[in-house]
């Protein structure tokens, strides 16, 4: 028969009492026997997360049970200090999923160690470019030749002044409406799903003046004279 006596945290007593066979049931002397349980290790790696590319990976793993101490790892990128519950990750991908994985030391007994994972997604960040300087005539006419990459699917042109032919449009014209001078032209990308956020990128369009003479004063210097 056995009797549980005490029930500790990790220690149970066990009473062993022998008894014979019928009909005579003798009881034999009682025995102790004391089952120590270790506690298995336990760790989380915590929720997974959705990033942009370039972003630092604040993570936020546990450990408890027989885990006394934890390691990370991961198939690419950096940590802070990889024995650290609250380290932080700097992934290499620009794109994709990176699992990483928690595991804890291998306690003393019988229990081994155990592990976990999380998933961190990485959002390719957009990318916007206006493309070069340009010089135009006043009351000219550019063709603008804008790029988009990443996670950007669209762009839309802005300036102070002027005219766009399709501000939605990376090949879109523009018209000045200034005699002389500089017109800033802003290329803006759409604002990506996920964490990623619209960019801009910048072009400088310079507007020479048009050339103008006056022939009856051209003539009058040729011949000396004034007008």
């Amino acid at each position: 028969m056995l009797t549980n006596t005490t029930a500790a945290v990790q220690t149970v007593t066990y009473t062993v009492t022998p008894t014979g066979p019928a009909p005579s049931f003798c009881v034999g002397p009682a025995q102790v026997v004391t089952v120590t349980v270790d506690p298995i290790a336990v760790v989380s790696a915590g929720p997974d997360q959705l990033i942009c590319a370039g972003t630092v990976v604040n993570l936020a793993g546990t450990m408890s049970g027989g885990a006394t101490s934890i390691t990370w790892s991961a198939p690419s990128g950096s940590f802070s200090n990889v024995n650290s519950l609250t380290s932080t990750y700097t992934p290499t991908a620009t794109s994709g999923t990176i699992v990483l994985t928690i595991t804890s030391n291998d306690p003393a007994g019988p229990c081994a160690a155990v592990t976990d994972v999380v998933n961190i997604v990485i959002n390719q960040l957009p990318t916007v470019n206006a493309n070069i300087d340009q010089i135009v005539c006043a009351g000219g006419t550019i063709t603008l030749a804008g790029i988009i990459g990443g996670d950007a699917t669209s762009a839309t042109w802005s300036a102070h002044t002027g005219a766009f032919s399709n501000v939605n449009n990376l090949t879109s014209t523009y018209t000045p409406s200034i005699a002389s001078g500089t017109v800033t032209l802003t290329l803006t990308t759409n604002d990506p799903a996920g964490p990623c956020l619209a960019v801009t990128d910048q072009m400088v369009v310079t507007v020479n003046p048009v050339a103008t003479v006056n022939a009856n004063d051209s003539i009058y210097k040729m011949k000396g004279l004034s007008s």
